[in-house]
């Protein structure tokens, strides 16, 4: 299987992904290890799937996939929307002319508890369970509505990313959906019995959120595949209330989890003097 080589970096404390990414060298048709993320979702739900191989534009791999409704070509990987609810068989096969590899999952979509409450320009609160978002006084341009879904863990999906042994979760994901991505952050609360008297600085929140990355300015490898990618980002909470209510920020369309740190989150400043997790925090590989 081609090994990518990728980077990752960060812009005026805005994530920004390029890549400059090789192969082994090794020749062959590489074998197909497709993962879908997440293999269980809230439906409809959009699930990034992954075909397990890094591609390049001057490697003459094709990708057929089928999604239950036939073949079609794609990229390498796929960003597709279930929007009914059962257990769905994703197939894909790579080929380079010559030979060919093939390789299948199941995405399991299924409703799961949600509460969706509007807000507007006076602000507002919506709680699902342990989990609530507030949006302050004159953020919202307008009235909008905000939903919050209780899911499965998504530690084991983040991993594949992250690396393991990094972090491990306190309980369940909660997917924030707005009608379109914010750019100011909410007040973010998840309250956790597990997390009373744990300083901050030993927690985080794993972050889920769909990205595309971008060519490396002036590189000279060749164009790697820009197709959307599931990224994973691992941010310190504010605070931590004697109750063990958890305070930090999410913005609009993500997914967010409370996990322990099993290593301690390092933040440098930028040259603009806002801060950003260092490319050791974040995914290097796409």
């Amino acid at each position: 299987m081609l090994v990518p080589r990728c980077l990752v970096g960060l812009v005026a404390g805005s994530l920004v992904f390029w890549s400059a990414c090789g192969g082994d060298g090794t020749g062959g048709v590489p074998s197909a290890e497709l993962y879908a993320d997440p293999e269980i979702c809230d439906v409809p739900c959009e699930v990034l799937i992954d075909s397990g191989v890094e591609t390049h534009s001057d490697d003459g791999l094709t990708f057929a996939w089928d999604v239950g409704d036939g073949p079609f070509e794609g990229d390498a990987r796929l960003l597709h929307t279930f929007e009914t609810a059962g257990t769905h068989s994703i197939t894909v096969t790579v080929s380079d002319g010559e030979g060919s590899s093939s390789d299948t999952v199941t995405v399991v979509a299924q409703s799961h508890p949600k509460t969706s409450g509007d807000v507007d320009e006076s602000g507002g609160s919506v709680s699902h369970g342990d989990c609530s978002v507030t949006v302050p006084e004159g953020i919202a341009p307008g009235a909008f509505s905000i939903e919050i879904a209780e899911l499965p863990s998504m530690a084991e999906a983040a991993e594949r990313r992250l690396g393991a042994g990094r972090f491990e979760s306190l309980g369940s994901a909660y997917q924030i959906t707005t009608p379109a991505k914010s750019s100011v952050a909410f007040d973010l609360a998840v309250k956790n019995a597990d997390a009373a008297g744990v300083d901050a600085s030993e927690l985080g929140w794993l972050v889920r959120f769909i990205g595309k990355p971008m060519p490396m300015p002036d590189s000279l490898e060749p164009t790697p595949s820009l197709a959307p990618v599931a990224i994973y980002v691992l941010e310190p909470v504010k605070r931590v209330e004697v109750d063990g209510t958890v305070q930090g920020d999410v913005y609009g369309r993500s997914r967010v989890e409370l996990v322990r740190l099993l290593a301690p989150l390092v933040i440098e400043p930028e040259p603009s003097g806002a801060n950003a997790l260092k490319a050791s925090q974040l995914p290097v590989s796409v």
